[in-house]
């Protein structure tokens, strides 16, 4: 599947992404609409930043019961040295907005700049 993201904000922030998988019929991409073989088969799930003065952060995605796949900036989540892996953040504190997920021992990303 291919990714398309769309950053949300408030405040002047980008607090949250929302994320929509696309594939190729054979003539055009076609969204997928039923993310159960998906929700299987990824082991990692995830939309990010890189900032301009350096340092990559990112947010876990997660697949609701809607099939809405979103992920949120607001500081929650936290690596081993419980730094903050997720904060809020301004378009141009951004270098690059990045989704991506792996399946199996295959990577996937969509890199904007």
């Amino acid at each position: 599947p291919v990714a398309s993201a769309k950053f949300t904000t408030s405040g002047g922030l980008i607090t949250g992404v929302e994320v929509q998988l696309y594939r190729w019929n054979g003539s055009n991409y076609v969204k997928i609409d039923d993310l159960s073989g998906f929700k299987r088969l990824v082991s990692t799930f995830k939309a990010g930043f890189s900032k301009t003065n350096g340092g990559d952060f990112e947010t876990t995605l997660k697949i609701g019961e809607d099939n809405k796949i979103t992920g949120v900036f607001n500081g929650n989540e936290k690596d081993e040295k419980n730094s903050v892996r997720n904060p809020p953040f301004t378009v141009s504190e951004a270098r690059a907005l990045v989704v991506y997920y792996v399946i199996g021992s295959a990577s996937y990303r969509l890199e904007l700049r």
